[in-house]
């Protein structure tokens, strides 16, 4: 086949330096400004190398040595405030991110690609490394720690101040919107594509943010609460304070506030007592979300606004001012949001079911999460109707098999009982009724039931769910209800779920039903306390039980009374925890009657440290602290009194670290590799274990990962290379890691390697070809011919997704001058592109069967053959032949390996592709290549003046044709001219056979050294 990309010669761009200032004032706009983005994209990719070489300088460097290093007191033990997660930063951007972003070289979409695909890493790792830096600075700034500093930037050889080096990651996150925009920018100018750019652009607006943000809150001092706690950070800036009244002189003072989730925090602001210093946050005031109240207009001031407590503990306003009335409205619509989501939360916990079904019909959701146990005790106190958290009082426990408490005394003659769902909304124009008008007085409420419900006892009546009932009277946690029939009997509040409550809003709804609620108490005299829509959860499961239970089972049912057993409103969670730390349990009951408790599991059978705490509102908390694998296992904890009982179960899962694999063996298995095997250690009681087998070999630091999640105790391990690896295992399981195995030192031998390689090779070679079952114009848009072969027709093809471009070899399916065109021989041909992988060798794009072409697509090669290269050059160098036959004997070598020999090595079929990174021989063509085991003689095409005496004589070919090949070109490039040349083919055919080269008396011999002389002979 002629050279395939001939036409290139006339707009290929040899080197930047040679045609670019010439071109320039020739290129269009849009060239232009992809020649400037590739520049931005560049600078991206070397800034990223060198980002990179600065974070290992402080990891290898400070962090390697800092155990040998004659620390100063006081910074013994506080590395990770000095270094932070720097170590995980780098790890990311060395193994992942510099990867990623090395790829927009040959597709600018690949920078944007890799902000989206690392959004939440970036984020996550930026805004710790932030938040801690204004510890790192401190400690890093202080006085007493600058010799240590400078000592230690001598003896490692550092040309940076650790300070310089520790800002790197704070300078690079602000850097790369910097870089974006400039993408972008020359993108769009270039008319190419913007969405994934775009997307990586608002990636890097939101996440320098997140740091920003995060970095202030580092500063703030003297708060003695968690950070943690407050939730995710709104909104944070600086606005004039004052505590004077509306009506007083407004005296401001600038401090900082920072709105979170679950409180703002006031702050005063210290400036800086150097130029380019930072400012101090000095903790000031705090005021609770769910306490806060906002009071958007201050008559006269447009840019004033008050935010006022609740709580009648701390009962503190500020009158606040911004600077202008944008910022006043951004604060205000903050806020507002955080309220509007309290009373969303609020309405969701006091009613979880009439909150599902508002979110059916509409309602925006919100994100409600399980928290810590104070969460829950919060929780439950609201649940019940208790204004202010229970007070706790410790019960004494004795050791044994089971632990028994009394349950507290309940008085619910003065707290407002909780009977009913949220009653729907009215649908009757003429319901008037205000959130704060009066309760009903004498008449009737209608409601529903939630559930069927099957009467057990004497004076209940059986309802279907959505039965519409009239309510006549509550007590003691049941309701006299008339159906529409008129029958009447009893039914437990909890299945029923009130109509027509007046109100636009939920909170509107609350705030009637209490009133309502107040009135019933008054009236009835209710002594039932807590939440009946959150019991309704808790017992749906016994919702029309007796048609499920047999028949002696279901007549006891009628010696129970359900509405004054103990009944368990907060269930057990099962939990997992690590070892040596605290198991914290917590469930709650409700009952009328005094009732027992009972706590039963292994930690109280072996009478462990543990403790229970009862308290008023009928929580129970089970604390161990400490706890050892000996304390899994179920806990069971009963409420029991003379009415009945209930219980609720949960599993405690202690782990432990999983211990050291122990003894780890190798053998070789031929044709694949080393297969490393271990025993299983203990796993820690974790339900599951896996394995990562990390390997060091030569001029290696640090351990790399050769295999991770492993499940079984083996592993096989191929692509070695012959030296020796040092082997180990670690086993995880789902909350740590354990210690890594003893080493396994394996020198594997070089015939082990290739026969693995080969088996690879043949694998893949071996493999049936997957055509692409797509229109392949649709995808890619083929211009100019730019070769010819003897059965194909090369063009340049462009992607249109990627805007990448490629070569389309064509190849007819009918007979073309007489010459039927094997689908076999075609198959061979793309399996060997397919199964050869090395640098000096065209890749295989893809492989499009149409109906009437099979097309194969290849990789772009950027410069000319090799004969117009030297041409262009206007020179050859003995130094620059070496370097040239260094790389098509380096493909010859990686081919022959495999037994895999081209067949048809011409100077058409070495190109020289041209980068920034210099020139590489890369060899295509490979029609005629052939698995030479045993030697083949099948070759269709007729042999050139390159061809081997072999190929002449028509006897079967080996590898040993392709050394020839290459020997003939190396001749010409040294004598400039081939070695036998003559009009007449048979006597040149004879003179191939005979292989008598003549090379004495060449005068350009004379230029070359004596050792190439002698390989030419």
């Amino acid at each position: 086949m002629q050279n395939p990309q001939q036409a290139q010669e006339s707009t290929e761009v040899v080197s930047e330096s040679e045609n670019g200032a010439a071109d320039k004032g020739e290129k269009s706009a849009e060239e232009m400004a992809r020649i400037k983005r590739q520049y931005v994209l560049m600078e991206l990719v070397e800034t990223e190398r060198d980002y990179v070489k600065d974070l290992s300088s402080v990891v290898d460097g400070y962090m390697a040595n800092l155990q040998t290093m004659d620390l100063p007191e006081d910074l013994v033990g506080k590395d990770k405030i000095i270094f932070a997660n720097i170590a995980q930063i780098l790890d990311f951007h060395k193994t992942l991110f510099l990867k990623e972003i090395e790829k927009c070289l040959d597709d600018y979409e690949a920078a944007g690609n890799a902000f989206v695909k690392y959004e939440r890493r970036l984020h996550t790792y930026y805004v710790k490394y932030c938040q801690n830096k204004p510890k790192s600075d401190y400690l890093v700034g202080q006085e007493d720690f600058e010799q240590f500093f400078a000592e230690t930037k001598q003896k490692l050889g550092h040309k940076v101040a650790l300070c310089d080096l520790l800002i790197k990651p704070v300078q690079r996150i602000m850097k790369y919107q910097l870089l974006l925009k400039d993408i972008v920018k020359y993108t769009e100018r270039a008319g190419d594509r913007l969405d994934v750019l775009k997307k990586a652009l608002q990636v890097m607006h939101v996440v320098p943010k997140a740091c920003d943000d995060m970095m202030q809150v580092g500063r703030l001092q003297n708060f003695d609460g968690n950070l943690s706690a407050q939730g995710k950070l709104i909104f944070q800036g600086t606005l004039a304070i004052s505590d004077n009244a509306p009506s007083q002189p407004f005296k401001g003072k600038d401090r900082r506030i920072f709105l979170f989730e679950q409180s703002a925090i006031i702050a005063d602001c210290i400036l800086p007592r150097k130029e380019f210093g930072n400012p101090t946050y000095i903790f000031k005031n705090q005021i609770m979300v769910n306490k806060m109240v906002l009071e958007a207009n201050v008559p006269d001031e447009p840019l004033r606004f008050i935010v006022r407590s609740s709580d009648p503990a701390q009962p503190n306003a500020f009158l606040a001012q911004a600077n202008t009335l944008e910022e006043k409205e951004e604060w205000i619509e903050k806020i507002n949001s955080q309220l509007d989501q309290q009373k969303t939360l609020l309405a969701a916990l006091v009613d979880p079911k009439r909150y599902q079904n508002q979110l059916a019909g509409g309602v925006s959701a919100i994100s409600i999460e399980d928290g810590s146990s104070e969460k829950k005790k919060a929780m439950f106190s609201r649940l019940t109707g208790k204004g202010k958290e229970a007070s706790s009082s410790a019960s004494p426990v004795s050791h044994n098999a089971s632990v028994s408490t009394q349950s507290p005394k309940h008085n619910s003659s003065n707290k407002p009982s909780k009977l009913f769902g949220f009653g729907k909304k009215s649908s009757n124009p003429s319901n008037n009724k205000s959130a704060t008008s009066p309760p009903p007085e004498g008449g009737y409420l209608s409601g529903q039931l939630s559930y069927d419900f099957k009467a057990v006892r004497d004076g209940q009546i059986n309802a279907r769910r959505n039965e519409k009932v009239k309510i006549v009277s509550v007590k003691c946690g049941n309701a006299i209800v008339e159906k529409e029939n008129g029958e009447r009997g009893e039914v437990p509040t909890y299945f029923l779920e009130l109509d027509d409550v007046p109100g636009e809003t939920f909170a509107e709804q609350i705030e009637y039903r209490r009133e309502w609620y107040r009135r019933l108490d008054e009236e009835m005299g209710n002594p039932l306390k807590g939440n009946a829509s959150t019991m309704l959860k808790n017992f749906s499961s016994l919702i029309d039980l007796a048609s499920f239970m047999p028949t002696e089972r279901s007549c006891s049912l009628l010696h129970v009374d359900s509405d004054r057993r103990p009944l368990c409103v907060e269930s057990l969670n099962d939990v997992t925890v690590k070892a040596n730390s605290t198991v914290l349990l917590c469930c709650a009951f409700h009952s009328n009657e005094p009732y027992t408790l009972t706590w039963r599991g292994p930690a109280v059978s072996r009478n462990a440290n543990f403790q229970v705490k009862n308290d008023d509102n009928g929580e129970s908390v089970f604390t161990l602290e400490r706890c050892t694998s000996a304390d899994s296992g179920q806990y069971w904890v009963e409420a029991e009194n003379r009415f009945g009982k209930s219980d609720t179960v949960a599993w405690v899962t202690v782990v432990d670290a999983p211990e050291m694999p122990p003894s780890v063996t190798y053998k070789p298995v031929k044709g694949r590799g080393l297969q490393l095997q271990w025993k299983q250690p203990h796993k820690g009681n974790a339900k599951y274990v896996w394995y990562i087998v990390e390997y060091k070999c030569e001029g290696m630091t640090e351990y790399e990962v050769a295999a991770g999640g492993l499940m079984k105790c083996s592993v096989l391990i191929s692509d070695l290379k012959p030296k020796q690896y040092s082997f180990r295992v670690r086993a995880f399981n789902e909350l740590f890691c354990g210690e890594a195995s003893r080493t396994l030192n394996v020198t594997p031998s070089v015939e082990l390697i290739r026969s693995a390689a080969r088996a690879s090779f043949l694998e893949e070679y071996n493999t049936k070809v997957n055509y692409l079952n797509e229109k392949f114009f649709e995808y890619y848009t083929v211009s100019e011919v730019i070769g010819r072969g003897r059965f194909s027709l090369v063009k340049s093809a462009v992607c249109n997704t990627s805007q990448r471009r490629f070569v389309a070899k064509f190849l007819t399916r009918h007979p073309l001058r007489g010459v039927d065109l094997d689908e076999e021989c075609i198959e061979k041909e793309i399996r060997s592109l397919y199964s050869l992988r090395h640098s000096n060798i065209v890749s295989l794009r893809a492989a499009v069967k149409t109906a009437h072409d099979f097309i194969i697509v290849m990789k772009w090669i950027n410069g000319p053959p090799i004969m117009q290269y030297i041409t262009r050059l206007g020179y050859v160098s003995e130094e620059l032949i070496r370097r040239l036959c260094r790389d098509a004997l380096a493909a010859l070598d990686y081919m022959h390996a495999f037994n895999m020999a081209h067949l048809d090595i011409k100077p058409e079929d070495l190109l020289v592709h041209m980068s920034r990174h210099g020139a590489r021989l890369v060899l295509i063509d490979f029609g005629s290549s052939r698995y030479c085991t045993p030697p083949t003689s099948a070759f269709k095409s007729p042999p050139t003046e390159f061809g081997s005496p072999e190929h002449h004589l028509y006897k079967p070919l080996t590898t040993k044709a392709d050394i020839w090949s290459i020997g003939i070109i190396l001749y010409v490039l040294v004598c400039g001219h081939l070695p036998f040349d003559d009009d007449d083919e048979n006597m040149m055919r004879l003179s191939i056979i005979s292989a008598s080269i003549q090379i004495d008396g060449i005068a350009r011999l004379e230029l070359f050294s004596a050792a190439l002389k002698s390989l030419l002979k």
